[in-house]
């Protein structure tokens, strides 16, 4: 049996969390069977499969989703690239949307996920993706969320009326991008310099590239990974600082799980400034 899921559009119904490229399908918020969370792709692909175990599931999706996709179900999942904004595809099933953050909290009964300290609170649902602490005291009716890409603080019954005014927010560039091989966050951005935190899962690799407008320095925090740069590979582990000239072919591979600092020099950090030489099993780029 073949079923097609249709994903839709990404939108910033639940910004700053959904940031352009970030799809509210592939946030891993709801709560899942064994006290995990997942996301709302991952749950209805998890129901067709508890109903047709032999069923082949492929996605309809544009090509921004395509590493999320990758990312929570690998290679077993068909896509089908469809134009963003494009016209319904024929399809057996759409994915649900959340479509506010006043119907997340009524799916995951409010509460908090991340480093969030709550004290006499009511009513008051906080996300934090920040590697900070976040502290509320006394607050009812409360959403707060905060990632790499902004902060929210919303009445909760105001929170349905986000999208408009999330939608004028004017943003360089997400700030956090989940991607198939794990994902990267954006620390700092200059006018001659962009920092970045990148996480390799391990067996997973980025793409063999090359820059036309910047240099690369690489510092090596955690794991371990295989190193090419032109011609010549190598294994590179904590402390290793990996210097990568502009037009130098280069790639990481994972062998355990793998993070790095990424400074990118120069006076343009566009994620076009990419030249790819290897294609995904999808035949499209792998991205960086």
């Amino acid at each position: 049996m073949q079923i097609t899921l249709f994903s839709g559009d990404s939108d910033k119904s639940l910004w700053p969390l959904t940031n352009g490229v970030r799809s509210e399908q592939f946030l891993k918020l709801l709560p899942g069977e064994t006290g995990n969370r997942q996301s709302v792709a991952e749950r209805t692909v998890a129901q067709i499969r508890a109903e047709f175990p032999d069923a082949r599931i492929t996605f309809a999706a544009p090509q921004s989703q395509v590493d999320s996709i990758r990312s929570q179900f690998g290679e077993g999942i068909d896509i089908a690239i469809i134009p963003e904004d494009s016209a319904p595809v024929p399809h057996d099933k759409k994915l649900p949307h959340i479509g506010s953050w006043r119907a997340l909290a009524d799916e995951i009964s409010v509460g908090s996920l991340g480093m969030v300290t709550q004290e006499n609170t009511d009513n008051t649902l906080i996300i934090n993706e920040l590697k900070i602490p976040l502290v509320a005291l006394g607050t009812k009716d409360l959403v707060v969320a905060a990632s790499p890409d902004g902060i929210l603080v919303s009445d909760m019954n105001q929170s349905a009326q986000l999208k408009p005014i999330a939608d004028k927010i004017e943003s360089p560039r997400p700030m956090y991008e989940e991607r198939r091989w794990g994902e990267y966050t954006v620390l700092a951005q200059k006018s001659h310099c962009l920092v970045k935190h990148i996480f390799i899962a391990a067996g997973k690799s980025i793409s063999l590239q090359a820059h036309k407008f910047r240099s690369e320095v690489w510092v090596i925090t955690s794991g371990e990974g295989n190193f090419t740069l032109d011609d010549e590979t190598r294994t590179v582990t904590v402390g290793d600082v990996l210097k990568i000239e502009v037009g130098q072919r280069h790639k990481m591979a994972a062998v355990t799980d793998l993070h790095f600092t990424e400074v990118q020099l120069g006076e343009k950090f566009d994620e076009g400034d990419i030249v790819r030489f290897d294609l995904s099993d999808d035949g499209v780029e792998i991205k960086c």
